[in-house]
């Protein structure tokens, strides 16, 4: 079967083509697994969930200036498991094996786009890994994939039938996008971005430079604890907002203070699924949007909350919007936005395999233009984890590090609603 690219991998395909051997756009996580598991149907697992998603078995042809992705037939394509148990230390291993297979960038034309592996560090402790083009995969797919892979392996465990595959195809999302494009849903949201970027976008890179995309990013992770996130919780209860709007509106604070501006642009990465009946299908079509916020002296806390709510309320209204660069001439912009990105994730990853319970791990969320902040809302003891990226053309380690440590400071400092600096 062959069809065209949503808009979200097509803006993924140009950005590639900039420097075909840059595996920056390469994504993974790990799912670990401690508990009894029966290791043969776990692999049978994987194959078969594999087998059900589409965007893990398509390759990408190029005719003239058009370029098409091939759903291939699944074959007989079992997940390597590797055997790390007589290592000195099985998990600095296997940390060491997947960095090094996210490091080798993806063959777009002659696929697979993916890839999958388990990785047993003893009899009780195994990895789920799962690698991808982000072309392939977006950060919502990679939910739905894990969760239809313990779903057939609960079943495989307790001898029922497999059940069918609970989404569609790829052909439904493309078919979706089509509908969209000639829908009166489509021309509202082009006239909100016309007016919204009326005066063009607003760049503020966090260092006051810009630098072309990397061949790998800086990482720092951190956490909040429970007290204080709850903390945080009860501040968005109490200002009618969500916690993702608390830490957007911190993000923007966070520029405001380092970069010295009033208008503060972030770039705010959003599912691309709202309103869309192909919403549970795994692919790419998720979407990066500008988010303005005007920061003042002396605001107070509440009242840079409400805007921050008012603003990305708006923003998700008209999420699926992806024509930037074709029908607002933003040129370059479209693709590249230097500034800070700020993602908030909760997708819902509880679930267990059997007996074994189950902790994911994100190793890489895709290509930094500047400065990434990624909010994992799923911990199960109530804490929040910060992992905090950047562009090592811009970034050294330890200035990644002080901007985690100040970041996480103004975070907790938000917990009393008082005038900001």
């Amino acid at each position: 079967m062959r069809l065209p690219l949503t808009a979200a991998q097509l803006l993924v395909w140009h950005q590639q083509q900039l420097d075909l051997t840059n595996p920056i756009n390469n994504v993974g996580e790990y799912v670990e697994l401690r508990g009894p598991l029966e290791l043969d149907l776990l692999v049978s697992a994987v194959d078969r969930g594999v087998a059900d998603t589409d965007t893990m078995n398509v390759r990408f042809v190029e005719e003239g200036d058009q370029v098409w992705q091939v759903v291939e037939a699944a074959s007989e394509n079992t997940p390597p498991v590797v055997d790390l148990r007589c290592a000195d230390d099985p998990m600095g291993r296997a940390r060491q094996w997947m960095r090094e297979r996210l490091d080798r960038p993806f063959d777009l034309t002659a696929g697979p786009t993916s890839c999958m592996a388990v990785l047993m560090l003893a009899a009780d402790h195994h990895l789920l890994f799962l690698a991808a083009h982000h072309i392939a995969l977006d950060g919502c797919s990679g939910s739905l994939l894990i969760r239809r892979i313990c779903e057939i392996y609960n079943e495989l465990l307790v001898g029922k039938p497999v059940s069918e595959r609970p989404y569609q195809g790829l052909d439904a999302v493309i078919a979706e996008e089509r509908r969209y494009h000639g829908s009166a849903r489509y021309t509202a949201d082009r006239e909100y971005w016309l007016k919204a970027l009326a005066d063009g976008p607003l760049e503020v890179p966090v260092t006051g430079r810009c630098a072309p995309v990397s061949h790998h990013s800086l990482s720092e992770a951190g956490s909040l604890p429970a007290d204080k996130a709850n903390a945080l919780r009860a501040l968005a209860g109490e200002a009618r907002v969500t916690v993702s709007t608390v830490m957007m509106a911190a993000a923007g604070l966070y520029v405001h203070r380092v970069a010295g501006v009033r208008d503060v642009l972030l770039s705010v990465p959003v599912t691309g699924r709202k309103g869309s009946r192909a919403r549970n299908v795994p692919s790419m079509v998720m979407n990066c949007l500008p988010l303005r916020l005007r920061i003042e002296p002396h605001m107070p806390t509440r009242e840079l909350l409400r805007q921050t709510f008012h603003q990305a309320r708006d923003l998700l209204r008209h999420e699926r919007y992806q024509d930037f660069a074709r029908d607002l001439d933003l040129g370059d912009a479209a693709y590249q936005q230097c500034g800070l990105e700020i993602n908030y994730m909760a997708f819902d990853y509880d679930m267990r395999f059997g007996d074994a319970d189950t902790v994911v791990h994100t190793l890489s969320t895709g290509y930094v233009d500047d400065l990434a902040i990624s909010v994992y809302d799923r911990q199960r003891d109530g804490s929040l984890r910060i992992l905090m990226n950047a562009n090592p053309a811009l970034y050294q380690q330890e200035d990644l590090r002080e901007h985690l440590r100040q970041f996480l400071r103004l975070v907790e400092s938000l917990e009393t609603p008082v005038l900001l600096d």
